[in-house]
Formats: structure tokens, sequence, C-alpha cells
């Protein structure tokens, strides 16, 4: 066993706690504080502490499974007791830019560098027009791909690849191949897309073209784009489509915040719920309680509507 493993192993020893310490209500208690605190002791996100007490959870239910503990210590009155932070999870509305917005933010990504925002103006209309999330416009391949020369077309995936660091992938890899998020298996995710993305498809296609396993959207090496690529390339983007007060914003400053106006402008124009939610890979109450009604500048229309019914 390397040297730096064996120190790291002998380091828990020192500072663990046995199991029969959950016994301790006290120990449960100050478990479920460190998980709603960050390391230099201020509060953390009502989201943060979410996830870490997620995963407390599932390590106390794996002991429980394995017959080290006889029931699982959240499960208790102490953990139900406990208030937790609330969680927040309804997209702030200052962040979604309308179509309007959207199209001179595009047209301004294009303009970012001498090949590298027009390399990209068509990932990022992914996000948009196909709601796809930045992993899976990153992995999007030829073959999933219906691109007509006129009306709708058609993405069908069942794969991405998203970054999860060379240290947390079995092969070295930066990227892990997986079903898209919330999908069983084998499933493949339909996203009608309209002609504006199949335009910009089309012509990101016949300047590029796609790499030899089919991948569409491929650094200069022939890579996977990264993260904070797509950021960096948007902060570039932002100044040139947007006012002085828009770039000091929330308005689209986060690559993810293009999949938040899509959904956000399909539900403002009325298509169903159930639909919507199908396409964007949710269930349709995370749909509603995440993305309805958050779409900016859109409040005129119904200003409007109720004005008519007044009448």
């Amino acid at each position: 066993m390397p040297a730096d493993i064996q120190a790291a192993l002998a380091w828990l020893t020192r500072i663990s706690l046995p199991l029969a310490a959950l016994d301790d209500v006290g120990v449960i208690s100050r478990a479920l504080d460190a998980c709603s605190r960050k390391l230099d002791g201020s509060a953390a996100s009502a989201e943060y502490y979410r996830r870490r007490r997620r995963v407390l959870y599932a390590a106390l239910k794996h002991a429980v499974r394995s017959g080290h503990l006889s029931a699982n210590p959240l499960d208790g009155p102490v953990a139900a007791d406990w208030k937790a932070p609330a969680v927040t999870l309804v997209v702030d509305r200052r962040r979604v830019p309308n179509p309007a917005q959207m199209r001179k933010l595009l047209s301004s990504i294009r303009q970012v560098g001498r090949t590298q925002g027009p390399r990209l103006v068509a990932l990022y209309g992914c996000m948009y027009y196909g709601m796809l999330r930045p992993s899976e416009a990153v992995s999007l391949h030829l073959d999933d791909c219906q691109l007509p020369a006129t009306g709708w077309g058609l993405i069908e995936f069942s794969q991405i690849r998203s970054a999860a660091g060379r240290e947390r992938t079995d092969d070295g890899e930066v990227h892990e191949a997986r079903v898209p998020k919330g999908g069983p298996k084998n499933a493949v995710r339909r996203v009608p897309v309209p002609p504006e993305l199949v335009t910009l498809l089309r012509k990101h296609i016949a300047a590029h073209g796609a790499g030899p396993d089919g991948l569409l959207f491929r650094t200069y090496r022939g890579g996977i784009y990264q993260p904070s690529t797509l950021w960096q390339v948007l902060q570039k983007a932002r100044p040139l489509a947007f006012t002085a007060a828009q770039v000091s914003s929330p308005l689209a400053r986060r690559p993810y915040d293009f999949r938040h106006a899509g959904i956000s402008w399909r539900l403002n124009a009325g298509i169903p719920g159930p639909r919507v939610a199908e396409w964007a890979g949710h269930s349709v109450e995370i749909l509603y309680r995440v993305y309805a009604h958050c779409l900016d500048g859109d409040d005129p229309r119904w200003y409007r509507w109720m004005e008519q019914t007044l009448d």
C-alpha cells in the first residue's frame, strides 16, 4: 500500500468515532450541524446542506445493510426535530433571458475569438433551443440528430459524457460515459428542436464537420469541451450582447441558464408541462417547482391577458 494511503487511513482511524457513538443524540446533532456549515464555519447554502446530508444518510444506510447498525439514526426523532435550512429550488428569473436577449447573446458568442466562438455557437443553441444540459450538449453526436432541410428537427440520445475529473473515473479520463440525468438505463431521450437550431447545427456541420466517432463539438485537439471553456466564452460574449446594467446582473451568467431559458420559453408558450418535462428529462413536479414562470420580460403578455378579461 502506498505510504500516502497508509497515512490517510491511520489518520482516519485516529480521528473516527466508533459506530456505537451514533446512539448518542448529541453526536447526531453535531453531525447535522456540520452538514449545515462550510469549512470556515459559516452557514452553508440550503442546497449544499441537502447534498451533504444525503451522502451521510447513504453511508448510514449502508451500515444498516451491512449489519453494523440496527437502524439509521437519521430516521430517528433527533434528526426529525433538527430544523434544516429551507431549500430554494426556484430558478432566479433574473438569470433567464427572453428570446430577443438570447438571439443577441448567440450572435455575440459567434464573435468571440476568430474560431472559438463560431465553433461553439451551435452548442449554446442546443442548450437553449434543445433544452440540453451542458454535459449533454458537449456529448452530442451526428447520429443523434435528425436535421431536415426545412422545418423542425429531432435530437435523440441515450448516452452523455460528463466531466467528472481524472481522479474520479475508472479509466483516468476526464469525462465518463453515463445515461442522461433522470433516465433509466438504455432509455432514449427525444427532443424536438425548432428550425433555428436545425439551421445552427447544419451550418456547424458544414463548417466544422464531425469527429471520427461522430462527435459534433470538439476542441482544436479533437477533445471534449470542458465546463470552464464554456464559462469563459460566455463571459466574453455577455458584454457584446447586453447593456452595462445587464452585464452586472445575473442575466445569463452561467451556461446552464441557457437551458433554464429554453424550458421557460416552452412553458410560457403554453406547451403542456408533462410534454416539456419529457423533453427536458425532468419529472413534472420538478419542472413546475423549478422552472415555471421565470421568463424575464414576459410580464406584459400576462398583463394584456388580465386586462382583456377585465374589459
